[in-house]
């Protein structure tokens, strides 16, 4: 990103407290002093534990262009020292992502569930830098309501494809979260049974996961574990396209039909990597677990479903 501190000041409404900051620009966003680059805005973020306007000196220090606050007085740092007071630094952060999220593709996907969503995340992205494209996808864990905003905002306008990770641990987290990315693909990797302190049981479980397709593009479509029954009938409550991934039980009683399809899983019994047949094709994957076919089925249909071209052999 790269703003004038009139912008950013514009965007949060906010009271930017010098007149002479016309020529400062930010190049980026960090709640951490730590880890702050030179002519980035810091964001002073003031939580249970810690607050942020403690370390507005330190952002200075390390070359901060300026920062957002919650209070001007009682800062450590030189009336020279450019800063943006909101309410609510935190909002205010979210106000700043959604504004650059206008300036960036609609080429985007959010992947949720209960477990998978990196693997998910990073084979999605592998595929598609494999491909020869620009893919921007979220750094680590940064998928919160703190991560995703800090994610979106380190995406560069040319990026051609943005893969984002979404994770939630309590109850309307997700209402929240969705429409900050607003992405044209939400993918369900799995519910399980976790978070159940705040979500209750699986079925709210399933119920806030589903939440994020409220929030997709008007095209958009979902990509679901196609196993989960309850899973696909929510999505298809809420989205007109719905893709399923699984793999496919041809021993069994009952026979689901998935969009994408694996068969013939293997384990390796000397490395331990798991293979299957996806569409003739043999693909073994450098991983562990059966669960990784079901990971790698969901990022090829996030794929297919955000309209790129892949091979399957660059899995």
């Amino acid at each position: 990103m790269e703003l004038s501190l009139e912008q950013v000041t514009e965007v949060t409404h906010g009271t930017l407290t010098i007149d002479s900051a016309g020529a400062s620009v930010v190049r980026g966003v960090s709640i951490d002093t730590r880890t702050l680059s030179p002519g980035e805005l810091y964001v002073a973020i003031r939580g249970e534990n810690h607050d942020g306007h403690l370390f507005v000196e330190n952002a200075q220090a390390a070359g901060a262009t300026g920062a957002l606050v919650e209070r001007r007085g009682a800062l450590n740092v030189p009336e020279s020292f450019p800063t943006v007071v909101v309410e609510d630094t935190h909002q205010a952060l979210i106000e700043l992502a959604i504004a650059h999220r206008e300036k960036l593709t609609d080429k985007t996907a959010g992947v949720t569930g209960s477990a998978g969503k990196t693997a998910v995340k990073e084979m999605t992205r592998h595929l598609l830098d494999s491909s020869g494209v620009n893919v921007h996808a979220s750094a680590g864990n940064l998928n919160n309501l703190f991560g995703l905003p800090l994610s979106l905002l380190r995406m560069d306008k040319q990026a051609q494809y943005g893969i984002f990770e979404l994770g939630i641990s309590t109850q309307g987290e997700m209402k929240r979260l969705a429409p900050i990315l607003r992405p044209l693909v939400g993918a369900i990797t799995n519910v399980s049974e976790s978070h159940l302190e705040s979500l209750g049981s699986l079925a709210g479980v399933r119920s806030e996961k589903l939440i994020m397709l409220e929030s997709l593009q008007s095209l958009g479509g979902a990509v679901v574990n196609g196993a989960d029954a309850e899973l696909v009938s929510g999505a298809k409550a809420i989205c007109d396209n719905v893709l399923t991934f699984g793999v496919s039980d041809s021993g069994g009683a009952r026979q689901v039909k998935y969009d994408t399809v694996a068969s013939d899983v293997t384990i390796d019994s000397a490395t331990g990597h798991v293979s299957f047949t996806f569409e003739g094709q043999r693909i073994s994957l450098p991983a562990f677990g059966e669960e990784q076919v079901g990971n790698a089925l969901c990022a090829i249909t996030i794929c297919r479903a955000l309209g790129a071209k892949i091979e399957m052999k660059s899995l």
